[in-house]
């Protein structure tokens, strides 16, 4: 998997990613681009992959590939069977309806397990 905005500036525990139930060497670190996702996740924030979590059963946040960068989205069931792919700031970018067979098709990384930003 090459991604582009890979970061490297924290660290984490063992015992705490243990404890949170997260495989060592299933997380991979990125730097959040852009502004879709504010105000939860701010340009330059660093966000922490859980590489091990890519089936979508309940809503919750996802990294998706995306012509070689990873968006942030949420990304929840719908009662009837498709699936809504939605970013926090809706106004400019607008949810996408997909159905099962469009969401297989989408390379879901993993799901966001922490979002870390200094101030």
């Amino acid at each position: 998997l090459n991604i582009d905005n890979v970061a490297n500036r924290s660290a984490l525990h063992i015992d705490h990613a243990k404890a949170r139930g997260l495989n060592e060497n299933k997380l991979t670190a990125i730097i959040a681009q852009g502004d879709s996702m504010d105000p939860l996740i701010q340009d330059g924030a660093e966000v922490l992959i859980d590489r091990s979590r890519t089936t979508v059963s309940t809503a919750d946040l996802f990294a998706i590939l995306v012509n070689g960068q990873i968006w942030i989205r949420w990304i929840r069931p719908e009662l009837d069977g498709s699936f809504t792919v939605a970013a926090e700031d809706s106004a400019h970018y607008p949810d996408q309806k997909l159905n099962a067979e469009q969401l297989a098709g989408l390379k879901i990384v993993g799901r966001i397990a922490r979002i870390t930003h200094d101030r």
